[in-house]
């Protein structure tokens, strides 16, 4: 055993072995090389840090001042305010008469889709009662037709009772054929 790594007695107390010496010293040295190194940081940046603090007082004329800026700010943004809320009041209106235009002609839809219905069933009336009066002229036109060939027999036997004579007669009944 090297007297460098064991420790020895001496009058019943341990000594401490150079190892244990150098390594103690280390600690204590890393120790205060940390609190330096870090008294030195503290210490620059808290310097740095004062050094932008300080700011000049303001003079009663720039306290003023701002405060008169102050309240024309507020000034400003309260008629903002009264603005917006006419705007929104307004948006409002426009919404209520978006609404009822949009029932209006919804109404004029349904009216419409009525008046559809109603125009679709005149025609259909209509062309009814047209096939009904051509149907009744058709008719109209064979009653006509069948006494007007009807009507030449009743004529002949009327002029012959009142023929002056063969002649009249035939140029009667002539007449009528050629109709």
């Amino acid at each position: 055993m090297s007297p460098s790594v064991a420790s020895s007695r001496v009058a019943g107390k341990r000594l401490e072995t150079l190892y244990e010496r150098e390594s103690r010293v280390r600690t204590t040295a890393r120790t205060v090389l940390a609190a330096v190194a870090t008294l030195a940081v503290t210490v620059s940046l808290g310097a740095g840090a004062n050094a932008d603090s300080p700011r000049p007082v303001p003079t009663r004329h720039q306290v003023v001042h701002a405060q008169h800026v102050v309240a024309g700010r507020a000034a400003e943004v309260a008629s903002i305010r009264a603005s917006l809320a006419q705007a929104n009041q307004r948006l409002e209106q426009a919404g209520v008469n978006a609404e009822i235009a949009a029932e209006k002609y919804n109404a004029a839809l349904w009216h419409l889709g009525v008046a559809k219905r109603a125009v679709t069933k005149a025609e259909a009336r209509s062309a009814r009662a047209k096939r009904e009066v051509a149907a009744q002229r058709r008719g109209l036109a064979l009653l006509v037709t069948d006494n007007y060939r009807s009507g030449p027999q009743i004529g002949q036997l009327t002029a012959m009772v009142h023929a002056d004579g063969a002649a009249t007669l035939m140029d009667s009944y002539g007449a009528v054929h050629s109709a």
